[in-house]
């Protein structure tokens, strides 16, 4: 079986599945690339006939590569055209090879081809691999950059927290030593144990203030001076 017409796809669904397969590889109505050039020139030399083509079934048979004049454009003698299967075994399209003399191939250029096939099929498939890749590191890239920009927001809203509480809360405890200092408030010891509870509890939140603030700072990986 040959995937040189729609046809040969079988049900709608499987020519939908192929259709899908080719178009990530991304070669259709593009410029050939040079590598499937080497490797249809490498087909036409080892073969020793006029032309070469790899050809891709995307909805209808589109040439991706090609040496040599094109198999349509006159009398063709000689024609061998093999299936270029896709790893989970779709038949993605054909490498084919033509002349217009009469043409018999020898079983070491047969057996050459069907390596061809396979290299094809390989750099098509190491093609959209490293296209994935890329897109893959792109993104890692921008989620990168978007919490490096997440983590200098958050530090900079902690510093400005830390300085909005710190302000009111140092003039507190600073009115309340003043006023544990006052030899009047010895003689109430209710009085004196309420302002000291008070300046703990302002101490308190200092500390939780400043823990606060280099928890954030520390995971923007930079620390407070």
């Amino acid at each position: 079986m040959t995937a040189s017409d729609e046809d040969t796809g079988g049900t709608e669904a499987a020519g939908e599945v192929r259709r899908t397969k080719v178009e990530a590889y991304a070669v259709v109505a593009h410029p050939p690339r040079p590598d499937l050039q080497a490797l249809v020139g490498l087909a036409a030399q080892i073969c020793d006939v006029e032309g070469a083509e790899i050809s891709l079934v995307a909805g209808s048979v589109r040439q991706v590569a090609g040496i040599g004049p094109s198999a349509g454009s006159g009398e063709v003698a000689f024609r061998d055209a093999r299936d270029l299967v896709a790893p989970d075994g779709v038949v993605i399209g054909t490498l084919c090879v033509w002349d217009t003399s009469p043409h018999v191939l020898t079983a070491d250029q047969r057996g050459a081809l069907g390596v061809l096939v396979d290299i094809v099929v390989d750099a098509l498939e190491l093609g959209l691999r490293s296209r994935l890749l890329e897109e893959t590191v792109a993104q890692l890239t921008a989620a990168r950059e978007e919490l490096r920009q997440l983590q200098v927001e958050t530090r900079a809203f902690a510093e400005q927290v830390s300085h909005d509480l710190r302000n009111p809360l140092t003039s507190v405890s600073m009115s309340l030593q003043m006023l544990e200092d006052q030899p009047s408030l010895a003689a109430d010891q209710n009085a004196a144990w309420m302002v000291a509870r008070a300046l703990s509890g302002a101490r308190q939140l200092e500390s939780l203030i400043e823990r606060l603030l280099s928890s954030a700072t520390g995971s923007s990986g930079h620390s407070r001076s």
